[in-house]
């Protein structure tokens, strides 16, 4: 069992991911309240995941690239998401990107 499964979080993150990259299809975009300060933010969920993926402007500006700027219109496109690193609060996190190529099947 993986330790994440002992207390899941709330959304998608990095070590979902298992080490490599991984496609998705978009089953909706929407706005959910995040963390301890119970924040705002865009969300994506998935067709091949339960949770949600958190968006921030990296991702949304890979996304747009791809897709368009009308959110209703990624619903069934697919992305593709790989683990990385970024600095956060002085220390290097775990983090997903979004890789800034359509997949090949769409």
């Amino acid at each position: 069992m993986k330790a994440n499964e002992l207390c899941p979080p709330p959304h998608m993150e990095a070590a979902d991911l298992e080490g490599k990259e991984k496609t998705f299809t978009i089953k909706s975009s929407g706005f959910e309240e995040v963390g301890a300060e119970k924040e705002t933010c865009g969300v994506i969920t998935f067709e091949e995941f339960p949770r949600g993926m958190v968006v921030n402007r990296t991702k949304l500006k890979a996304i747009r690239a791809m897709h368009g700027d009308e959110t209703d219109d990624w619903v069934g496109k697919q992305i593709t998401l790989f683990p990385s690193t970024t600095p956060y609060k002085g220390r290097t996190v775990p983090c997903m990107m979004v890789k800034e190529e359509t997949p090949a099947n769409q």
